[in-house]
């Protein structure tokens, strides 16, 4: 009996740590080719994906990966379960994005604001 509390809490807690990987893994970020790229900051980041609806922990889970998608490859999208969620493209000194939660919108590199 004394061996069941242990080994109820490696269960408990490999069950826990499963489900959190399943969480991670519904989001995912795909790169889609661009003529254009574009090295974002954090904030900047922050700020875009904010503004298309995301939460503080799906940006602080899913920023680095946009902001390399967009880097490399000038355009990106977010997909959730399979669907996609947002599109991100880069094009001359802006980011255009259209969101399922809140639609479209350009955010202005140069004046770091959203049009």
């Amino acid at each position: 009996m004394g061996t069941a509390r242990p080994i109820s809490a490696v269960v408990l807690f490999t069950i826990l740590m499963t489900g959190v990987g399943c969480s991670q893994r519904r989001y995912q970020v795909v790169e889609l080719p661009n003529d254009t790229v574009v090295a974002l900051t954090a904030m900047d980041v922050a700020r875009i994906m904010y503004a298309a609806g995301f939460s503080y922990e799906q940006i602080y889970e899913q920023g680095a990966g946009l902001r390399n998608a967009l880097a490399l490859q000038g355009a990106s999208r977010v997909k959730k379960d399979g669907h996609t969620i947002a599109i991100f493209a880069v094009k001359a000194n802006a980011v255009y994005v259209s969101s399922r939660l809140t639609g479209s919108f350009i955010y202005d590199m140069d004046k770091r604001k959203i049009k």
